[in-house]
């Protein structure tokens, strides 16, 4: 098996935590979620493992290899130019070769869906190509996937004005020889926008139904959902406190939690309700953390309030500051004690705002 993982977009609406990583290599549980897709690639068997790169190219693949070169053959196509996520699959083809049926995969999707599954789907079936698709209650972020009662793809509907139950794409293909050879070389293109189209002209494309876990993360809360549908995953009462955490006196926890590795929790803090605490964060006595996602090493001190936002690896928030619903704060910057951050604050990397207070303002971006 041949499995192609499209990770070369510049993940523009999850900035700034993507101004110091590529999104590959945003951490999931702690694990890089490019990591997530080779474990089940090699999983289901996947002898070749493609990876189609741009942006910060040269850590995705530094990563991979030194943490999977052992366990599968990896090589690599980088485009001189952005291709879209059609573009590159022709360049592969053409470059390096392609073994068919091939399984192509979007880089930033987190979901359960098995690869060995709709790979044998779609030699089953025996169309020129088979796309994962899962119901959601909304399909307009997305737009929606038309099937017959065989699962045969008969078009895709364009997002419509209001909320609306349907299948929607779920960023996993196989592809025959023939289906990539109708992608143009050279040329920036679209799996749904210009690959799709052309295929249901020329033979079946068929669908494979995933109802289990599923994340595109585009946005920051799916960035959250992701590492919680992955603590479902692996914890079934959905609360993992590592072994190597400590916790100190009397600490309140409530699920969904996640702390990692090396974390230290001090006496009377409250954590929980949908929140994930990564490996050497350090937080202090009497903090308040909810539905909230701390990265690695950063340091939350006493009595600090962090409420549904993002902190950034390496951050400090001093003491009694106060970060607001849906905030981002990216890595390495310093609040000092008594800040305070309005709703929607997103403040890109290594800032030191010392003791602002924009608890009055909503949706400032600080450069």
């Amino acid at each position: 098996m041949h499995v192609i993982i499209l990770a070369g977009g510049f993940a523009t609406r999850l900035r700034p935590l993507t101004l110091t990583r590529p999104k590959a290599l945003l951490p999931v549980l702690d694990r890089p979620l490019v990591d997530w897709i080779l474990e089940e690639s090699v999983r289901s068997g996947a002898k070749r493992v493609t990876l189609a790169l741009y942006h910060m190219h040269d850590r995705i693949l530094g990563h991979v290899l030194s943490r999977w070169g052992d366990d599968v053959l990896i090589d690599h196509y980088v485009e001189h130019a952005p291709l879209g996520d059609a573009g590159p699959l022709r360049e592969i083809g053409e470059r390096l070769g392609i073994d068919y049926p091939v399984v192509v995969i979007y880089g930033d999707i987190f979901s359960s869906i098995s690869i060995r599954n709709i790979y044998s789907y779609h030699k089953a079936k025996g169309g020129i190509a088979t796309i994962a698709i899962t119901k959601t209650s909304d399909v307009r972020r997305f737009g929606a996937v038309d099937i017959d009662s065989d699962n045969r793809v008969r078009g895709f509907i364009e997002k419509p004005p209001i909320e609306t139950p349907g299948y929607i794409n779920a960023g996993v293909y196989v592809f025959s020889e023939e289906a990539i050879k109708h992608i143009e070389v050279g040329k920036k293109q679209g799996i749904g926008r210009d690959l799709m189209p052309r295929l249901l002209k020329k033979g079946d494309v068929y669908a494979y139904i995933h109802s289990g876990v599923w994340n595109d993360i585009g946005m920051p809360e799916d960035y959250i959902k992701a590492n919680l549908d992955a603590l479902s995953m692996v914890s079934g009462d959905s609360m993992y406190i590592s072994p190597k955490a400590f916790i100190k006196g009397n600490v309140e926890t409530n699920p969904p939690l996640y702390i990692g590795d090396g974390v230290s929790i001090d006496d009377g803090a409250s954590i929980g309700y949908g929140s994930i605490i990564m490996k050497g964060a350090k937080i202090g006595k009497g903090s308040l953390i909810i539905g909230s996602l701390v990265m690695e090493r950063a340091i939350i001190e006493q009595s600090a309030i962090i409420i549904n936002s993002i902190v950034g690896e390496g951050s400090y928030i001093g003491r009694w500051t106060r970060v607001s619903k849906k905030c981002i704060v990216g890595d390495g910057v310093y609040l000092g004690d008594t800040a305070c951050l309005g709703e929607g604050t997103i403040v890109l990397p290594y800032k030191d705002l010392g003791t602002v207070d924009l608890c009055n303002e909503t949706g400032k971006v600080i450069l």
